[in-house]
């Protein structure tokens, strides 16, 4: 699978590889997987700094979810 977002030269193909970790998220998502499965994975495989440092099994709140709206919070200049 990793030979996908490689080419012949060991260069990566970073949009292809976003685009199958964001897929593989919903999947997971969709499938019913409790809300800190969830963490734990995007934590495992982060696209963002944060998400390396999602602290698990300590809150009963989405944390990506609440992480997102923060930042929109903060760059929205409306809000």
């Amino acid at each position: 699978m990793s030979d996908d977002f490689m080419d012949e030269d060991g260069n990566s193909f970073k949009e292809r590889a976003v685009e199958e970790l964001v897929k593989q998220r919903n999947t997971i998502r969709e499938g019913g997987a409790t809300q800190q499965s969830i963490d734990r994975f995007i934590s495992e495989r982060p696209l963002k700094p944060q998400e390396a440092v999602l602290e698990l099994g300590k809150n009963i709140f989405p944390r990506k979810l609440l992480m997102d709206q923060l930042t929109r919070i903060r760059t929205n200049k409306k809000l």
